[in-house]
């Protein structure tokens, strides 16, 4: 029987009954990252999970994609912070320098320039650091040939764009349900057959220090920040 779960990222339910849970890409980088907008709602909820043993597993299909754009988001907010710390930059034209250096990293990753190239490279790596922490505590589920058949029909019965029938067909395969924030899954969980946990809940408007209370996770929360900087030095 499915269970339309309650936002995440407003409220406290339990999760009795849930051995595992497939994370979509985007939840990852959400809880990884703090300029995501569901950032608070991810890390909280992620880390609510993993306190109670849930097994997270992750699609080998997300492993590309968390990577790609945790290098590019590293990138763009490294330099937004030097420039608003220079003066260069101020608050109101964040929005327009980001999308200046979104172009500029699409344009870099075509470049031959030795600079440039070195310059992505270091950005990859802290991705890779970033994101391995977590990577090590899921189970990778691989895309075989039954996963890709039932995103056949997936994608065009439910419908769903074709990467999210894979991530679709995993959860349904390989777990007891879906972890998202990506909206298209909320247009579509009622005429699902999958559990979808999601959120809509904006880091402005999660009550961050009232969650991790309620949920009971300071512990957690501290040990994966500590191990996160570990990581990083």
């Amino acid at each position: 029987m499915m269970f339309r779960v309650p936002d995440f990222g407003v409220d406290y339910f339990p999760i009795e009954g849930v051995d595992s849970l497939l994370i979509d890409s985007n939840a990852i980088i959400a809880y990884l990252l703090p300029s995501e907008d569901f950032h608070f709602a991810c890390k909280c909820f992620i880390t609510y999970l993993i306190k109670n043993d849930v097994e997270l597993k992750i699609s080998s299909a997300t492993v590309n994609e968390v990577l790609h754009i945790t290098s590019k988001v590293l990138y763009i907010d490294y330099f937004i912070t030097e420039k608003l710390h220079s003066g260069e930059i101020q608050i109101e034209e964040v929005r327009q320098e980001s999308n200046r250096l979104y172009d500029q990293w699409s344009r870099m990753q075509k470049s031959d320039d030795p600079s440039m190239r070195g310059l992505i490279g270091h950005f990859n790596e802290m991705a890779v650091l970033k994101f391995r922490p977590f990577y090590e505590i899921c189970t990778l589920i691989p895309v075989d040939e039954s996963i890709v058949q039932s995103a056949f029909s997936v994608f065009s019965e439910i419908p769903l764009g074709s990467s999210d029938a894979i991530i679709y067909s995993t959860a349904l395969a390989s777990a007891s349900g879906l972890v998202t924030v990506d909206k298209d899954f909320k247009h579509v969980m009622d005429r699902t057959h999958l559990n979808i946990y999601y959120s809509s809940t904006k880091n402005r408007h999660f009550q961050y220090e009232h969650m991790v209370d309620k949920l009971d996770i300071r512990d957690v929360v501290d040990y994966f920040d500590e191990l996160g900087e570990y990581y990083a030095q």
